[in-house]
């Protein structure tokens, strides 16, 4: 009877750690989710898009967006080494720190930090614009 316990035991043990090991796997496989304003720009995970702060043109030399998200949980070299690594896939070519271009635009990440209240928030400003000639 014991045998049976234990061998029980062991299975049990080993279909939890499997299972665990599922759930963390299909976190990192989550699908990307977008920023609603810059739609071919993934939205890291820890980025609040703040629409309200969004701006939007188009001319005829391109869009123009700037738009704001604040950064839960992370630092700003977390968000420079997620877009640094992720950008390229997307056929951006990193051109100094924190500017990258593709084809006729180039987008920047400009960084902030405001205190309300005692507390301090940190803040990434994403710029997409064309590429002065």
């Amino acid at each position: 009877m014991r045998i049976i316990i234990s061998k029980f035991l062991i299975i049990l043990s080993l279909a939890v750690m499997i299972l665990a090991a599922s759930v963390d796997a299909r976190a990192d496989n989550a699908p990307a989710v977008f920023f609603s304003a810059l739609a071919d720009i993934p939205a890291m995970r820890g980025l609040v898009e703040l629409e309200d702060y969004t701006l939007a043109y188009d001319k005829p030399e391109g869009r123009i967006i700037e738009m704001v998200a604040r950064i839960d949980g992370y630092d700003y070299e977390d968000v420079r080494d997620y877009y640094k690594s992720t950008l390229p896939e997307l056929g951006w070519t990193a051109k100094e720190r924190d500017i990258f271009t593709r084809g006729g635009e180039q987008i920047r990440f400009d960084y902030d930090t405001e205190e309300d209240n005692g507390e301090h928030y940190k803040f990434v400003r994403i710029t997409v614009e064309p590429l002065l000639r």
